[in-house]
């Protein structure tokens, strides 16, 4: 294996745009995209695909590499996934901004989508999920889901929430569940 990038910016000025296309790379010991810190890369579409997503002893090769100082140097607001990049290496490098979320394809991708809903954190951080039946999932009783976006989709609730409609409308078959504690 060699270390090869296949997008790399590096340097403090300018920025990489990736909007589209289908990026396959096999055979790596690094990564697909990388910053070398100070600098900006956006990434909007396309599809990546890496082979052997960390199956090296030090957890490399990722998707994305960030080698900045918990700069916030790779946006992600688009693009299909082989492997989730919430689980990055340089995680606090790589993000995706509010109002994102990852959705689970079920098929071994993954694909960074508008948020539909919210929960706040215990530090009060805006975590985001790509239907509301995830948010259902995550939610521990007691907490509010607040909706981004208009909402179609059948939900069963088991646990005393709060639904934050906010403008939005929620359209399907809402279910509640009594639990008994």
């Amino acid at each position: 294996p060699k270390v090869a990038y296949m997008f790399w910016k590096r340097g403090t000025t300018g920025y990489l745009t990736i909007k589209d296309g289908n990026y396959h790379m096999d055979n790596s010991e690094d990564s697909m995209v990388y910053s070398n810190g100070d600098e900006t890369i956006t990434v909007e579409g396309g599809t990546f695909i890496l082979d052997a997503v960390g199956a090296r002893t030090n957890g490399f090769p990722y998707i994305f590499n960030a080698a900045g100082n918990n700069q916030r140097s790779v946006k992600v607001v688009g693009g299909t996934y082989n492997y989730d990049i919430r689980t990055q290496h340089w995680s606090l490098e790589v993000y995706m901004p509010n109002g994102y979320a990852v959705r689970d394809n079920g098929d071994g991708t993954w694909t960074v989508i508008a948020a539909v809903a919210y929960i706040s954190d215990e530090n009060g951080n805006k975590v985001t999920y790509a239907s509301l039946t995830e948010a259902n999932a995550a939610a521990l009783a007691g907490q509010t889901i607040t909706l981004l976006a208009n909402v179609t989709e059948n939900v069963t609730f088991t646990k005393n929430l709060t639904i934050d409609g906010d403008e939005f409308e929620y359209t399907g078959q809402m279910t509640l569940n009594k639990v008994n504690v």
